[in-house]
């Protein structure tokens, strides 16, 4: 899970001043956003007060309930990658070894840049983050509730609600870069 929120955070980052240039630079910066992101999942287990044990089992019994933040962030960073680009497929199909073929008639076919401005797609992206985020608490409290847990219940949803507050927040954060 922080792995595919890292890789979607990283993906996003790229297409700011703040990513480095150059594969080595590239490749750091990565690797400082997934242990970040990772770093945030354990300081969150950590905070719910419990031993390391617990602390990595309460981590690994919560995990699919971050699912719904992983997919939101992967929707929202490559949502308009898969809506735009996605488009050349057709054309693709229709001469997939670029030799000049028109198989199915839509070899000629552009991709339609049909948004004229980008706030309706930040607008998209900040919803789709919020959804998945949102259904990840819903989850995250089911889960809590059916679960005997050796920590305090609050202090594990407070922690999570913190965790998914803060990747929220990043995510709109990066969005809006």
């Amino acid at each position: 899970m922080a792995v595919i929120i890292a890789i979607a955070a990283a993906h996003a980052l790229s297409a700011t001043d703040m990513w480095p240039s150059g594969r080595l630079g590239a490749t750091l910066a990565f690797g400082v956003v997934v242990a970040a992101v990772a770093g945030l999942v354990l300081a969150a287990a950590r905070w719910a007060a419990l031993p390391e044990p617990v602390c990595f089992d309460l981590v690994q019994r919560l995990a699919h309930a971050l699912i719904p933040a992983a997919v939101a962030w992967m929707l929202a960073s490559f949502g308009t990658v898969i809506l735009f680009d996605g488009q050349l497929l057709v054309s693709t199909a229709s001469d997939p070894f670029a030799l000049g073929w028109d198989l199915f008639g839509t070899a000629g076919r552009k991709v339609d840049c049909f948004l004229r401005r980008p706030e309706p797609v930040w607008y998209a992206q900040c919803a789709v983050l919020l959804a998945g985020h949102g259904l990840s608490l819903v989850m995250v409290h089911d889960q809590v509730l059916a679960e005997q847990l050796p920590a305090d219940r609050r202090r594990v949803r407070y922690a999570t609600f913190g965790l998914l507050a803060l990747l929220t927040a990043l995510g709109v954060m990066i969005l809006a870069g």
